[in-house]
């Protein structure tokens, strides 16, 4: 009965809608409920302006000026200001950038007085004869001239006088469409300017009759609306068409007032009645923008689109800025949207949001006109509950999970599937009828089957609520439990109880215990978000650890990243929330071809009241972030294209809070590259800095950052105060400096501000000068009567001191030069300081141990005489040997002979430099075995036993004095040693992991040291083939010690960074370490594509080390003096004579102009001009022109720009490679270096 009832009812109902809908076919146009774009009311009575809003101009600082009843007002996208000017109804800005304005019987230009206030200053001086000017309705910008249109008479200003270029006694009517100007002339139609007249178009006469009230451009013709018509005119040089559309009518009834030409084509039109309409060339209306989607009201005065592309729609009470065309859509409680949105999903052409208070259903509007295809809201889904998680889609079969159960959803109603109460839900991606449950009492599964679920048990030994799941790429199941347990259930083919798995407590899950974990699948794992970071798991080593990724989103430890959604292309969609204030903000991580990750913010988080709670993406490449009764769209396709650096201005600077020293507008912006800096008596010294960027899009979202100079020791904090005061300055020189960045964080070049605070009379320097000779003259005469006193007493004391000194500093050198026999340099002159010589302590320390086989046996044998001759031979030829190879000998004991490498100099090499004098000792030994090898005399043996690692080195006693060293690596070399063989070089595994790639080892098993464990050992065999000398390997060539010298090439590196950075001038902007590094990695790339030899390479690399070393000496000089330095000090890193002056010809050929002889000194000259073709010229040439100028060696950016151009053109790169690489963006350079040059000149002509 009931379902009769209502049955009845519907069919009631569904016949009176359809009686609307034929009696209003247009009522769809006004439908309000479809996703609407981004739209800021601004309402004027809130700063304290009232009445209406007629016209709308932007400079090319993109400062807007409005002309309102009470005058002209200027808006930099914070600040409002008013020049009051009687009856204005229209502006232009013209190609100089001066503000023009049309009122009652008036025009002229705004600009700025002697005191710097913005004034109305009148052009009607100018005209020769003067008439009744009227109501000034048009101002426009034509070429270099400004038209001012009047009911009756069109005006020219030229720049210099104002001339009457149409007059008559019908009403006229200009316009401006395709950077052409028409008019409207009653009885005469439609005119064209050509030169300084009006010329009738061959459709002219049609208009007579036809007010014209709008002129727009169409492709390279003009869309003509008229008055009393509904449709629109297509007009071109030799005739017109109608363009008429059933949008087009609707648009005629809700009365046209304005129109313009969006960026994407189509065109916005404001009405009086139903706000805005955008149509496409068609004339089809494609969306409906009115009151309800955010507009200040349906009334619309005057349409704009600004530099940024903003749509502004002026209304009697304020504006609106909308952001249209754009890649975002807004749904919210007008929409049908109620609660918090958890989950998003597209399902068979529809779109269905889970909310915390329902699910809900987007209806399609049933109205069939084209404008309505975005016409659709959101109703609630019969049947549908609270706490809703997640939907599912299982074949094709849509199903919701909420607390009470699994509920399928056929239509607009719910049928209950499943019963559970369900915290948590997973649908798996590697069982695809296989959905995972967490419960209070913990996992459990379910299975599809037959249009049914069947309950498949709870996993044994996970008693705790899973509050959150995520799948691993190899199956693995992770799950989280209400207290942060974590639990990773291994992959399984079949579900069942017994389950393996991990479980990973709080106290040992992750770092600093989180007070959250969200878990979120991504292509390549899990992701585990929490308080405390985004983490990811090693399997290998079963730990987890920071995602690098985000590292830099939040290194301020107050940032959440949450939600995280990845899309089907690998892109992430974040949310960064302060964990403090818990703002929000938006972006997205995107990945280029070469898979190098980009964070880019969203225009999410303008809406204070926004917090996105959930991130999804659907096919058709749409992004929706839902938040609290909030939905956005986001538009992937979209390409919304972001600028390199935002405006900023000083708005005002004022000193002692009244005196204005700087107002907008103006040409020019103060800095000090092109302004000296003002001077300011102290009485004065408190000034007041306003600034603003014009970043419309980011609103109140604007940051600045600021600090001055002489006063303040650092930057502020990013913060969004645009006005700063300074108070009580100190006499000096001071320079404010400002940067802005939007809500992309994209930054404005940094605006300075130079002044100088005066010193008062009493602190100048000539009053200190006063004062000094007073206090001076009262010393002098205090101190002059003592003088020839001490100065007899003096001259008999030095007698003395000097005979007793000339003693002293001969017993001392004797002293000094036995201490440096017994003791390395460093340490003899510590100990000659009077400091304690150590202890030291070196990483990475090479120690060998010799002793001669069976030496206890022989010396019982031979004579004692004898027995120390020997031993003094071998002793002094391994003396020579460690001496070659800058090794230090420690000791001797007996036969046993033990030196050291890296010490007292710690090197890198010293592994490969004790194994060569191994080496180097074991063949003197067996040559000594060759010469005695008739039987005659007794063979020596030689033992040798390596090992590499920290030592500490010391001297020990005060009366005898001794260098040794210990540690755990003497220990480990002397056990080597013993446990070697007659003939053989015993190495450990540290040492050998050094050495492997320069000497052929052979593994001889492990041995045990105490504290250590077994060790590996190793048998040093032969040098590698490419490195020896002979067949057999024994003897190294000189390929071996160019690697040698390659490899010590790191130690002369880190020694001269070292030097530069300490040592160089802080204002050497270009040539700093930097310049430096480039240098080298540079010459390094070229010398590899040029295949130059690793010798070469190796005289390469050290020249670009040393090229600019002499800085440290002499600017003008620096090349002589790094060769100088090249000379000093190569030598201590074993460079031969050669190699140092082959090095020392490519440091001279990089002096200007460059002039190589050989291809070394082409890469040399290519690496050291590399800049000129790489894309950060422009700032890289900035810091050159900055150092040059500091030196007095140029003397305005002019002369740079000019000197740059004329030795770009005369450059060439002499290597291919750089030719190749360069070549091609130094003629781009050039370009950019002139357009910097015309822009300079053409602000000096204006």
């Amino acid at each position: 009965m009931y379902f009769i009832l209502n049955f009845r009812k519907n069919i009631i109902f569904f016949w009176i809608l359809n009686c609307i809908f034929l009696l209003f076919p247009t009522l769809n146009s006004y439908s309000n409920n479809f996703c609407h774009p981004y739209i800021q009311r601004i309402i004027l009575r809130n700063y304290g302006i009232e009445n209406n809003n007629f016209s709308i101009a932007q400079s090319k600082e993109n400062i807007i000026y409005i002309c309102n009843s009470n005058g002209v007002l200027q808006f930099d996208g914070k600040n409002w200001d008013l020049i009051k000017v009687k009856g204005t109804r229209a502006i232009a800005i013209g190609q100089d950038n001066n503000i023009y304005v049309g009122a009652f019987n008036e025009f002229g230009i705004i600009s700025l007085d002697q005191s710097k206030k913005l004034v109305f200053i009148s052009l009607l001086d100018s005209l020769k004869n003067k008439k009744n000017v009227g109501q000034i309705r048009k101002v426009f910008s034509y070429k270099k001239d400004i038209l001012f249109c009047s009911e009756k008479i069109v005006y020219k200003w030229d720049g210099k006088t104002v001339t009457i270029l149409e007059e008559g006694n019908d009403p006229l009517n200009l316009f401006k469409a395709n950077d052409l100007i028409y008019l409207y002339r009653q009885n005469l139609g439609l005119l064209r300017l050509l030169g300084d007249s009006f010329e009738q178009l061959p459709s002219s006469k049609y208009f007579a009759d036809k007010p014209v009230v709008d002129i727009l451009s169409y492709n390279n013709q003009i869309l003509v609306k008229t008055q009393n018509e509904t449709d629109f005119y297509i007009v071109d040089n030799v005739s017109f068409t109608k363009l008429s559309s059933s949008g087009i009518t609707s648009i005629s009834k809700k009365n046209y007032t304005s129109g313009c030409i969006l960026s994407n084509g189509n065109y916005a039109i404001g009405t009086e009645m139903a706000g805005i309409f955008i149509m496409d060339a068609k004339g089809e209306i494609i969306s409906h923008i009115p009151e309800l989607a955010g507009l200040l009201n349906e009334y619309i005065n005057y349409l704009f689109v600004d530099n940024e592309n903003n749509l502004w729609a002026l209304h009697n009470s304020g504006l609106s800025r909308i952001e249209y065309p754009s890649a975002y859509c807004y749904f919210g409680k007008q929409q049908g949207i109620n609660g918090k949105v958890t989950h998003i999903i597209s399902f068979n052409n529809t779109q269905y949001i889970a909310t915390n208070t329902g699910v809900y259903i987007q209806s399609k509007n049933t109205l069939t006109h084209k404008q309505c295809h975005e016409c659709s809201s959101f109703s609630p889904v019969y049947g549908s509950s609270s706490n809703n998680i997640a939907f599912h889609q299982l074949g094709e079969h849509l199903f919701i999970s909420n607390s009470r159960g699994i509920y399928e959803i056929i239509g607009n109603q719910l049928y209950l599937k499943y019963s559970n109460k369900i915290i948590s839900i997973l649908q798996s991606k590697n069982h695809s009828d296989l959905i995972f449950i967490g419960t209070k009492e913990g996992l459990s599964a379910t299975q599809l089957k037959n249009g049914s679920f069947l309950s498949l048990g709870t996993v044994n030994g996970i008693n705790q609520p899973i509050i959150n799941m995520a799948e691993d790429t190899d199956g693995s199941l992770w799950l989280i439990s209400k207290n942060n347990d974590l639990y990773c259930i291994q992959p399984f083919n079949e579900y069942k109880s017994e389950l393996a798995f991990d479980h990973y407590p709080t106290s040992k899950n992750l770092l600093n215990n989180p007070e959250w974990i969200t878990l979120v699948s991504v292509h390549d794992g899990v992701l585990f978000s929490t308080s405390e970071g985004v983490f990811r798991f090693n399997k290998t080593s079963s730990g987890f650890y920071p995602d690098t990724l985000f590292s830099n989103l939040t290194m301020n430890k107050a940032k959440w990243i949450f939600p995280i959604m990845e899309d089907a292309n690998y892109n992430l969609w974040i949310n960064l929330v302060n964990s403090k204030s818990l703002q929000n903000k938006t972006g997205v991580i995107y990945w280029n071809e070469r898979e190098v990750p980009n964070y880019v913010p969203l225009k999410i988080n303008r809406k204070n009241d926004f917090l996105v709670t959930s991130i999804h993406s659907d096919k058709s490449e749409f992004v929706w972030f839902g938040g609290f009764d909030n939905l956005i769209r986001f538009d992937t396709k979209f390409k919304e294209v972001l600028k390199d650096s935002i405006l900023l201005f000083f708005n005002k600077i004022s000193i002692a809070d009244d005196s204005v020293i700087y107002n907008l507008p103006t040409k020019l912006f103060y800095s000090s590259d092109n302004n000296k800096p003002i001077k300011i008596n102290f009485a004065y010294n408190r000034l007041c800095f306003d600034f603003t960027s014009p970043e419309f899009s980011s609103e109140d979202l604007v940051q600045f950052q600021f600090k001055l100079d002489g006063f303040d020791k650092a930057w502020s904090e990013w913060s969004t105060i645009s006005k700063k005061d300074y108070k009580k300055l100190n006499e000096g020189k001071y320079v404010f400096r400002v940067k802005a960045k939007n809500i992309y964080d994209i930054e404005s070049p940094e605006i300075t501000f130079s002044f100088i605070i005066k010193t008062p009379f009493y602190r100048t320097p000539f009053a200190y000068l006063i004062y000094f000779m007073f206090f001076t003259f009262l010393i002098l005469l205090g101190i002059r009567w003592r003088a020839y006193y001490f100065a007899r007493e003096r001259f008999k004391l030095e007698n003395i001191i000097n005979e007793r000194t000339e003693e002293v500093v001969i017993q001392k050198e004797k002293a000094e030069n036995l201490l440096e026999r017994v003791l390395p340099k460093t340490t003899a002159t510590e100990l000659k300081s009077g400091k304690k010589a150590g202890p030291y302590h070196y990483n990475m320390v090479t120690v060998l141990f010799s002793d001669i086989q069976g030496f206890t046996k022989i010396s019982e044998q031979l004579d004692s005489e004898m027995l120390i001759d020997e031993l003094d031979k071998f002793f002094l030829k391994f003396d020579s040997v460690v001496d070659k190879y800058n090794i230090e000998k420690i000791k001797t004991i007996g036969d046993a002979y033990m030196c050291a490498g890296g010490i007292p100099e710690k090197n890198r090499t010293n592994p490969v430099e004790v194994v060569l004098a191994a080496v180097e000792m074991q063949n003197y030994m067996k040559h000594l075995k060759h010469e005695k090898g008739d039987g005659t005399q007794r063979i020596w043996d030689l033992r040798i036993g390596i090992d590499t690692g920290p030592v500490v080195a010391g001297v020990l006693g005060k009366s005898k004095i001794t260098y040794d060293i210990w540690g755990g690596t003497v220990n480990t070399a002397s056990r080597m040693e013993a446990a070697g063989e007659p003939g053989k070089i015993n190495v450990t595994e540290n040492t050998y992991m050094l050495i492997k790639e320069f000497f052929i080892c052979q593994y001889r098993g492990k041995m045990p040291v105490k504290h250590k464990g077994e060790l590996d050992m190793y048998f040093v065999e032969s040098f590698m083939p490419h490195l020896a000398s002979d067949i057999k390997g024994l003897y190294p060539n000189e390929n071996l010690f160019t690697q040698l010298q390659l490899l010590r090439l790191n130690d002369i590196e880190e020694f001269i960074l070292t030097k530069l950075e300490d040592g160089l001038p802080k204002n050497l902007y270009y040539h700093n370490i930097k310049h430096t590094i480039d240098v080298v990695t540079q010459v390094e790339l070229i010398g590899r594509s040029e295949k130059v030899s690793d010798d070469d390479m190796l005289v390469l690399k050290t020249a670009a080390l040393f090229h600019d070393i002499g800085h440290l000496v002499d600017y003008d000089t620096h090349e002589e003096e790094s060769v100088k330095l090249a000379r000093k000090i190569l030598p201590a890193y074993f460079y031969n004579e050669k190699q140092i002056e082959r090095i020392s010809q490519l440091i001279l050929c990089t002096q200007m102009p460059p002039q190589p002889v050989n291809l070394l000194e082409e890469i040399m000259c290519d690496a050291d001009l590399d800049y000129l073709g790489r894309i950060d010229f422009v700032p890289v040439s900035v810091n050159l022109f900055k150092e040059l100028k500091e030196r007095g060696k140029i003397d305005s950016l002019q002369e740079w720009n000019n000197h740059q151009i004329k030795f770009i053109q005369t450059h060439q790169y002499f290597t291919q490679t750089a030719r190749k690489l360069r070549e091609v963006n130094k003629n781009i350079q050039l370009d950019i270096i002139r357009k910097e040059i015309r822009k300079a000149l053409e602000e000096i002509d204006e």
